[in-house]
């Protein structure tokens, strides 16, 4: 008995998806669901080549494996918030430009949509967002609107999304806050309806940065002004 579990230990497999670095645990959650599902299918239609030929001692053509679509009319009860590393714009080495991926869900549906509405995103000193019922006082908010969000619209391999440059430049506001650390929340909003946010908040380090984090220039081009 202890050697078939030791050989069980030897032969088990790897996970199939290791996202930890790029995915917050929520849409890594989905994204696994939807891997083993496609992982099932495909073993299925694997058996039945191995198992059946035509006349000609051809393969079957294997069934096609519908797409996970989430309807149209499914509402949005999740959001998840991906974010990078802010990074310094102007070259002052304060952090000013937060990237950051918006994926809907309509739950049971593991697939991402793309939605009619409005996204909100809002920061706070570290421990301050207080709650969607009763939240905190923002130090910045951008609102996205639905014509606004049309061009933000973006594929990954995990599905649809939202992609957004939040500035802390916008509107000639300073990239120096009254604190370095935030925590960044985010919502949604469908016309006629409540706004969805994100479980919990992701926190992020604002303030001065080395300068590793400016973004890359050319050689070539010619200095701003």
């Amino acid at each position: 008995m202890r050697r078939a579990r030791r050989e069980c230990a030897r032969t088990r497999a790897p996970s199939p998806l290791d996202a930890s670095s790029v995915l917050s645990r929520s849409v890594r959650s989905h994204a696994l669901a939807s891997v083993g599902a496609a992982v099932a299918a495909c073993a299925l239609v694997a058996g039945c080549v191995e198992t059946t030929r035509t006349s000609d001692g051809r393969p079957p053509v294997p069934e096609p494996v519908k797409p996970l679509v989430t309807p149209a009319e499914a509402p949005i009860n999740a959001v998840v918030l991906i974010t990078g590393q802010p990074i310094d714009t102007n070259g002052n080495l304060w952090r000013d430009r937060i990237d950051a991926t918006v994926y809907l869900f309509a739950e049971p549906h593991r697939m991402p949509a793309f939605r009619e509405g409005t996204l909100e995103f809002a920061v706070y000193p570290m421990g301050g967002a207080g709650s969607p019922s009763r939240p905190g006082k923002a130090i910045r908010t951008w609102t996205f609107s639905a014509e606004e969000l049309l061009a933000k619209r973006s594929m990954t391999g995990f599905g649809p999304c939202y992609q957004v440059s939040l500035s802390l430049l916008a509107d000639g506001a300073s990239d120096r806050l009254p604190v370095d650390a935030v925590d960044l929340s985010v919502s949604f909003r469908a016309p006629d309806s409540a706004p969805v946010w994100t479980e919990g908040v992701t926190t992020i380090q604002l303030g001065q940065a080395s300068s590793s984090s400016r973004p890359m220039r050319s050689a070539s081009a010619a200095p701003s002004r």
